[in-house]
């Protein structure tokens, strides 16, 4: 392992190693295990979708539009989605400024 190696192994396990990055890693997790959280996700994506494929035809675009807005509406309102948004907004100064370094 050359030295540029161990140096960016570090840095990574610097980062896993802060609590914010820990939430974040769990908050993820916990939302891709929760069954209700995914099927509002995938009826969501579903309904966008149908949105696509009927643009041209106006009320039917509209009945998914309503659907596809109820369904991420109950996604984002969720308490695990919203703690894992505002820890995401949380750790995303750092992220950028590590990519600023690295570029």
């Amino acid at each position: 392992m050359t030295e540029l190696e161990r140096k960016i192994q570090a840095l990574k396990d610097a980062l896993l190693n802060l609590p914010e990055v820990q939430r974040f890693f769990s908050l993820r997790e916990q939302i891709a295990a929760d069954p209700y959280l995914m099927e509002q996700q995938e009826l969501a994506k579903d309904h966008q979708k149908k949105m696509m494929k009927t643009i041209h035809e106006a009320a039917l675009y509209q009945q998914h539009k309503a659907a596809y807005e109820h369904h991420l509406g109950l996604f984002e309102a969720h308490p695990l989605v919203q703690n894992y948004e505002t820890i995401k907004a949380e750790i995303k100064p750092l992220l950028d400024q590590l990519q600023a370094i690295i570029e």
